[in-house]
């Protein structure tokens, strides 16, 4: 890995260095990502990739070989020291820039995609476009739609997991298909008294698994999970018991190897942490006593992967949240029993369920925000100023859930250490953004610029890693 990131190059010759207007462009749209006044594409040409904003106006779908003419612009440095850098991640992906197209002409339409298919039934169904927004976040795993507001109530309220695709929705989707199709074939007598119909199911429900992996664009806690999942299935085919942590273990030598980046996103390590420490949890051997009961073990889990994910919240979006029992008790009982249920009634039996589905996901909007207006909803964690206590924290989780023996408990000592090592980092008293001629002074607990409107993004991100309240300088 040290190899691998020490040939990051911020400067590559492939990406865009300076501003371009009226550039040619031309190539095939791979991902189409839908705003409520536009769509952002990304178009993979001869020579680059590029992310390109599109009016609505323009009927496009994947695969749509396009070429026209957009105004291009090159990626800046993060906002902050601890903001995200939009490089990085364009640099594994191969994206060279970004841009907003003034004209195109559709060359050739793409082939027919399950993707593309979907996405057009809900958008013909469900017309409330925050329902709209969470349909394709929980099916496409495409959270572009999702207003920013609907994104901090989840956030706050501790259920913000359940826009990202992960094993409880793909366990929910592929655990009923096995269950059904086991069923189905038992009715069956010819096919129940001549074959296993237990492990044609399983087969039927892994390729299942697969299909909405490949549909949701290949997110990490989705492979992770669909990994898992046929790890399961293998077990049940070939008769063994599957051992959850080393499916696990292995899940993530699978994408690490695939993806050695990996390790440096967010999404790869909340989804990994979360699932080591309930497995860990589980394996305790008095873990089942004290789970007695559905709101003892909703409870208990939300406590585990609460903690486990707690340093790496804080560090990487400067805040933790008290809700998450409370949240976790209402949500996720509400989407695993009605929201996921309607949702495959509608996208797999008939539309007449779409309705309900659109009523199901507006419910759990609302229970969002209410729960966000609750009070502790968000607290405010600084950046740090060195990163030895977050190594300090995450080893000595590792160390307590992985060990079997009486000495995993020496993890709480270097858990211990990092959190009393834990020092905030000094807060700057002038900030200046040289690509954009931005200004702003720190006084007291306020950010005060003397223009708000222009380079709202970046004055935002300011006040947001350091906890500041951003205000007019009428001075």
């Amino acid at each position: 890995l040290w190899t691998y990131f020490s040939y990051i190059d911020y400067d590559a010759p492939w990406f865009i260095q300076r501003k371009y207007t009226n550039y040619k462009v031309s190539g095939t749209i791979i991902d189409i990502e839908e705003f409520e006044k536009r769509q952002r594409i990304t178009l993979k040409g001869a020579k680059r990739t590029l992310k390109l904003s599109v009016p609505n106006k323009y009927p496009l779908r994947l695969y749509d070989q396009i070429s026209g003419k957009a105004d291009l612009t090159p990626m800046g440095p993060p906002s902050t020291p601890y903001s995200y850098d939009v490089r990085k991640d364009a640099y594994f992906k191969g994206i060279a820039g970004y841009g907003r197209m003034r004209w195109l002409h559709i060359e050739k339409r793409g082939p027919w995609s399950l993707r593309q298919y979907l996405n057009n039934q809900m958008k013909m169904h469900i017309k409330n476009p925050a329902a709209y927004g969470l349909a394709k976040a929980i099916v496409l795993g495409d959270k572009a739609g999702i207003h920013m507001d609907i994104k901090n109530a989840f956030s706050i309220s501790g259920i913000s997991h359940l826009l990202a695709i992960s094993g409880l929705h793909l366990m929910l989707f592929a655990g009923v298909i096995f269950f059904l199709l086991r069923i189905g074939l038992c009715l069956i007598p010819g096919v129940a008294l001549r074959y296993n119909t237990k492990k044609a199911s399983a087969v039927m429900a892994l390729c299942f698994a697969i299909t909405y992996m490949v549909v949701s664009g290949y997110g990490y806690p989705v492979v992770r999970a669909t990994i898992m999942f046929g790890l399961i299935m293998m077990g049940i085919i070939l008769d063994r018991t599957s051992l959850s942590m080393r499916s696990v273990a292995i899940a993530a030598t699978i994408v690490l190897i695939a993806t050695p980046q990996s390790v440096l996103s967010i999404s790869f390590l909340l989804s990994f942490a979360a699932v080591i420490g309930l497995i860990s949890f589980y394996e305790y051997e008095n873990a089942r006593a004290w789970t007695r009961g559905w709101l003892m073990s909703m409870m208990l889990s939300t406590s585990v992967a609460s903690l486990i994910t707690m340093p790496i919240c804080a560090i990487a979006f400067h805040n933790i949240t008290m809700l998450s029992w409370f949240g976790n008790i209402i949500g996720i009982p509400f989407f695993t029993n009605i929201v996921m249920p309607l949702g495959m009634l509608s996208l797999m039996v008939h539309p007449c369920f779409y309705p309900w589905w659109e009523l199901s996901l507006t419910l759990l909007v609302k229970v969002a925000t209410w729960i966000s207006w609750l009070p502790l909803g968000k607290i405010y964690v600084p950046p740090p100023a060195n990163t030895w206590p977050l190594v300090a924290m995450i080893i000595g989780i590792l160390w307590l859930c992985i060990w079997q023996k009486r000495w995993r408990y020496w993890g709480l000592i270097l858990f211990c250490i990092g959190m009393i090592g834990y020092k905030p980092a000094p807060i700057p008293d002038v900030f200046h953004h040289p690509d954009r001629d931005l200004h702003a002074v720190r006084h007291g607990s306020k950010l005060l610029t003397p223009q708000i409107r222009r380079g709202k993004f970046v004055l935002e991100e300011w006040a947001r890693v350091y906890g500041l309240e951003l205000a007019m300088d009428t001075s």
